[in-house]
């Protein structure tokens, strides 16, 4: 099971190993629109374990992310735990 943790609002969720982020990162309040990597609304700020989500994929690279900034409606958690700020 891995976590995504909200340090700044000490809230925590755990995922399954290789699921996406989004549904969680809704429960910590990230706010979504389009959910396709074309708006960036979704933005959150990778503050620790960037190595335990997949790798940033094209629309997201287009929009200047990289493993510390990423789409939440793209992400991918592995394993492990990964903190994020928004």
């Amino acid at each position: 099971m891995a976590r995504i943790i909200f340090k700044r609002k000490n809230k925590k969720i755990d995922v399954p190993d290789n699921s996406p982020i989004k549904e969680a990162c809704r429960q910590l309040g990230v706010p979504f629109n389009c959910e396709e990597a074309t708006c960036a609304t979704c933005s959150i700020d990778i503050l620790s374990g960037e190595d335990n989500l997949n790798e940033p994929n094209e629309n997201e690279i287009n929009l200047g992310k990289d493993r510390k900034h990423r789409c939440a409606c793209q992400a991918k958690i592995k394993k492990g735990v990964i903190e994020i700020d928004f």
